[in-house]
């Protein structure tokens, strides 16, 4: 699939004129992720979800998580 242009437009400078494109970086199917370090001993930090209720760790699949604020 060809990319699409977010922004179109015209940069005219004196005389000269040139068409310019707008074009985002990366697509969602493209997402860059990055590792989380612990700034002193350069290792990787491990992202863990505690429940409150029970303080026991949960696995938490990114697709059924959820957000909520209360």
């Amino acid at each position: 699939m060809a990319a699409r242009a977010n922004w179109k437009g015209v940069l005219r400078i004196g005389e000269f004129s040139c068409s310019v494109a707008l074009y985002t970086a990366a697509s969602t199917a493209e997402r860059i992720g990055f590792h989380i370090l612990n700034r002193k001993t350069g290792h990787r930090v491990h992202r863990e979800f505690i429940d409150a209720e029970t303080g026991e760790a949960v696995e938490i699949p990114l697709s059924e998580g959820c957000s909520a604020y209360g």
